[in-house]
Order: structure tokens, then sequence, then C-alpha cells
């Protein structure tokens, strides 16, 4: 039985991701970058360790429920916070990254003899894009630990609290009846929309912790497809800025608000179960869009890159 291989250039030995790694691992301003990172990676756990102190310290609980909620509330909210800081500044080095893959051959006039070769336009493309992914694979890891981590920190502070105020279940959802009297909703409704919920939180979760892995191919991507226009690298890497701006502006937010406000004229006429259709999917809408949006980006990405390389000239 034939074991499933990467293709060859998906591999840390091809020769175009093994020149790519060791053009970034000897590049001095790369090494600074890489050593803040990890270096200071301590800070990223103990900084909303430090602000959930303080925040609790300087605050009164009239129970054990209240303090846990506080100091666990602030310190999971302070893991997510520096999560999606360093995620967007891994992006932030994916798009720069990606933007010079190219661009650096051509103002170094190294790009006609990497041509001369055997090598296919996919091998040098998507050598070069694997390369930023394992150039890029530790930062991705930091990124993931701190969400997985955050995680975790809000499933203990909620079973903590949950067995210090000394209620059963039953007790629980009796907190929650004043909240449900508000819907005319039936049982099975009900059972509905808590099963909604749980998948909802289920599939939100596991898209957020595979939105840096995501974050860095999308931003490598668009910078790899903006690095086959430019001639410089300076020029490269302004073009990935504006490329960037384009899209958020000009593709997703509008696609994203005419798609939610396109079903807003449906909600007044519809009663029961027709409008609580409509507002399940004015929710779900905008997370699809934001979902299939860049998948497309992506797949116009490929195309084109693989495009410009087979006709790209010095």
């Amino acid at each position: 039985m034939a074991s499933l291989a990467l293709p060859p250039w998906m591999r840390a030995t091809h020769p175009i991701v093994r020149y790519e790694i060791r053009h970034w691992a000897g590049s001095r301003g790369w090494r600074i970058v890489r050593y803040l990172l990890w270096g200071g990676s301590l800070t990223f756990f103990l900084l909303p360790a430090a602000c959930a102190l303080i925040f609790g310290l300087s605050s009164q609980f009239t129970g054990r429920v209240e303090a846990i909620l506080t100091f666990g509330g602030v310190f999971t909210a302070g893991l997510a916070l520096v999560s999606v800081i360093a995620g967007l500044l891994n992006n932030l080095s994916a798009s720069i990254l990606g933007a010079t893959l190219i661009a650096r051959e051509r103002e170094s006039q190294t790009w006609p003899f990497l041509r001369l070769t055997s090598l296919t336009s996919l091998e040098i493309a998507g050598g070069k894009l694997m390369a930023l992914l394992y150039t890029l694979s530790r930062p991705i890891f930091l990124v993931t630990a701190l969400r997985v981590l955050a995680i975790l920190s809000g499933l203990v502070t909620l079973l903590l609290a949950y067995g210090a105020s000394g209620l059963n279940l039953p007790q629980v959802r009796v907190l929650f009846s004043p909240v449900a009297d508000e819907f005319t909703l039936s049982l099975l409704q009900w059972r509905a929309a808590e099963l909604f919920g749980v998948v909802s939180i289920l599939v939100a979760l596991g898209a957020w912790l595979l939105d840096p892995f995501f974050g860095v191919l999308y931003n490598g991507l668009v910078g790899l497809t903006v690095s086959t226009l430019a001639r410089s690298t300076g020029a490269a890497v302004v073009m990935v800025f504006a490329a960037h701006f384009i899209l958020a502006l000009g593709l997703y937010a509008p696609v994203q608000q005419v798609g939610s406000l396109i079903l807003l004229p449906f909600a007044p006429s519809t009663t029961g179960a027709g409008a609580t259709f409509i507002v399940t999917l004015a929710i779900i809408l905008p997370f699809v869009l934001q979902t299939v949006l860049p998948i497309a980006v992506l797949v116009v990405c490929v195309l084109f890159t693989l495009r410009r390389v087979e006709t790209l000239s010095d």
C-alpha cells in the first residue's frame, strides 16, 4: 500500500525551500525579530496574569464565585487579546516576507537564472511559499498555544465558579429562565437553539485555533502574488499594503454588508419559525461569507501567481 507523501516542493529538502530558509535564517533583521518573539514569549503569559492580579486586588468581592470569575475572566481575556495581537503581527510578517519572495530575485537580477533551471512554475512559487510557512512555523505554534491556553483558562474558570457556587444544573437553568420567558418557543425549538449554540461555539473555537495558520497562508500568498508584479522589494512591500487595503474595503466589507442587509427587510414581515430562520440566517451568512471570500481570494491568487511566474521576464 503506497503511503501518502508530500510533493517535492512542499518538503524542507527541496532546493527552493532550502534556499529561502537559509536566506531568512541568515537575515539579521529576521533573527532579531525571532529572538524578540521567543524571548518575550513568557511575557505573553505573565502580562495577562499581572493584569488579572492588579484588577482583582483593586476590586471588592461579595463571594468566591465573583472572585473566581473576575480573576479568571481578566486572565482569559488578556490571553485572548495577546494572542490576537501576536497573530496580527505574524500576519504582517507573512505579508512582508511574501512580498519579497520574487521581487528580491528580480531586484538582484537572479530571476532569469532561476527560470533557466528545470524547476517548474509550481515548484518555484510553491517552494517559496512553503519556505515562508517553515520560517513562520514557530510563531504560528506560539499564537496557537496562546489561544489553546485561553480556551482552557476560560473552561477552568467556569468549572471552578460552578463548583464554588454549590448549584446543580437544574438550578443553573432556573437562573436563565427570565431570559427564556421573553421568547415564545416550544421545548423542541429551545433544544434546537441550544444545539445550534453549542455547535456554533465549537465551530467558532475551531476557526479561531486554525486562524494563525490560515492567516499566514493567506497573507503570504497575497504577498507572493504582489511580489510577481514588482521589480524591487520596496515597491512590493508598498503594493502589498495597498492590496490588503483594497481587498478589505473593496471586497470584504461591501459583500458582507450587502449579505446581511439584504435579509433585514424580510424580518418584520415574518413571524414564529420564519422570523427565527431569518435571524439565524442573518447571523450565519456573514460567517459563511467571511470564510468563503478569503478562500476564493486564495484560489485567484494561486492561479494568477502560477500564470505570472510562467510568463515573467527579468
